[in-house]
């Protein structure tokens, strides 16, 4: 049976989030910028009629900047939507069409899955030794992924840490 680990929730609905108040930061300089015209005229020169710095930023510089940003993390949350790795019989397989074969898994550092939320892989491709980390903050199910490599590559199960409480005799 195939295991799937997807895109973090986590992380797309964080990216998902951060567009939004990006761009209503952006909405809001734009209304200060071109309709609010008590701010139009506190902020601009009564001798020249020229417009100061911050409402030119507010007409200009803010919303393109943040319009950029929420454009950046909104495309940066799809992506990680679609991100997906599948442990197959074959191996890992990737949504880039990747795959790495359980014969080439060389190494499997599972110990810092459970504190920090990541564990590595280190495989052979080629003749070059490669090492790819595996994280939370981009792929959901990892625990069941990192169980079935173990259960294919046939690698020792993670063992528990001895300052535990739970494990000290009483």
């Amino acid at each position: 049976m195939a295991i799937e680990a997807t895109g973090s929730k986590y992380g797309v609905k964080s990216g998902i989030m951060i567009a939004i108040a990006c761009l209503a930061f952006g909405v809001y300089c734009l209304y200060d910028g071109w309709i609010n015209e008590k701010y139009q005229e506190e902020h601009t020169d009564s001798q020249t009629g020229e417009p100061k710095f911050d409402l030119m930023f507010n007409r200009v510089y803010g919303p393109v900047a943040c319009g950029a940003a929420g454009l950046y993390f909104l495309i940066g949350a799809i992506r990680l939507k679609a991100k997906k790795i599948i442990a197959d019989e074959n191996g890992l397989t990737f949504s880039n069409g990747k795959t790495i074969s359980y014969a080439g898994m060389k190494k499997i550092d599972k110990t810092p899955l459970e504190k920090k939320g990541y564990f590595s892989i280190e495989y052979e491709q080629g003749q070059a030794t490669k090492t790819l980390k595996l994280t939370d903050r981009q792929y959901d199910n990892l625990g069941l992924l990192l169980d079935e490599i173990i259960r294919r590559t046939g690698a020792a199960p993670a063992e528990t840490d001895s300052t535990d409480s739970t494990n000290k005799p009483a």
